[in-house]
């Protein structure tokens, strides 16, 4: 199962505008800090014996191209930068976390689901504006909710959820190692493999797990602590739990943001 995801259409505007559009969801495979969570893609067409068809050049030169650039930058010397989880927030009730679930699904495939609705628009709610806000949460912010939004992809924050579970919001444990990993990762693949759609999010995952077996291997080998905290149960078990990114999702809010009381704040009243 894999944590991060290319982001859809229409959760552009409930994620603040910040990711690409035109994804389709993945998650597969089982998580962990040694990968991405999922194994590299055959990235290139096949060209037939007698040549490609007539106008398709282009294409396969373009996803040629496209799979040669998207390899790991080295990132020997790599220096993580801590961001702390933000405060746990009774911010949002279960009613409004099952309806920000239902928008980040159907927004996958609809351009406009009315599921969305309560969370965009000028009708929106305080009550869901404050909920959402918990919820979601640049890359470039000091520290995170949540969800991280990066350019083009939406992350679960398990390093955040794992300080939150197991009060190090200093991040000197388990938890800085294993978003020490995660960045370096991201900081091999991003400006090498731009995600656009769903066939260039397969090459940025691909392109994660090449750098988890290369230059970022000392960051992945020490965020292997996460087995520990897995095999112990409890709060930590449930940040990497769920069998996949939806069920995480509605594992990893809950920590940061869930225990408000119900009071219509799903609708659009």
């Amino acid at each position: 199962m894999s944590l991060k995801k290319c982001i859809g259409l229409v959760s552009m505007a409930v994620l603040g505008g910040v990711l690409a559009v035109g994804c389709s969801s993945k998650s597969d495979s089982n998580p962990g800090p040694a990968d991405s969570g999922t194994p590299p893609v055959d990235s290139g067409k096949p060209k037939p014996e007698a040549g490609p068809p007539p106008g398709d050049d282009d294409t396969d030169a373009g996803d040629t191209d496209a799979a040669s650039a998207c390899v790991p930058a080295d990132e020997t010397g790599f220096a993580p930068k801590w961001h702390a989880p933000n405060a746990k927030s009774a911010v949002c009730s279960d009613a409004q976390i099952t309806a920000f679930r239902a928008c980040l699904k159907d927004s996958q495939t609809n351009a406009n689901p009315a599921s969305c609705a309560p969370f965009t628009g000028s009708n929106v709610t305080a009550a869901n504006k404050a909920c959402l806000t918990c919820i979601e949460t640049a890359d470039t912010a000091a520290t995170y909710g949540p969800l991280v939004a990066h350019k083009g992809t939406i992350e679960i924050n398990v390093a955040g959820c794992l300080a939150l579970a197991t009060n190090d919001p200093q991040g000197t444990g388990c938890a800085g190692k294993y978003q020490a990993a995660s960045q370096c990762r991201n900081a091999a693949c991003a400006a090498n493999c731009p995600v656009t759609d769903d066939a260039s999010f397969q090459l940025e995952l691909a392109c994660e797990d090449a750098a988890a077996k290369g230059t970022c291997t000392s960051f992945e080998t020490a965020a292997g602590c996460v087995d520990g905290l897995v095999e112990a149960g409890g709060a930590a078990a449930n940040c990497l739990a769920g069998g996949s990114f939806d069920e995480a999702v509605g594992l990893v809010i809950p920590i940061f943001c869930g225990g408000g009381a119900p009071a219509g704040d799903a609708s659009t009243d």
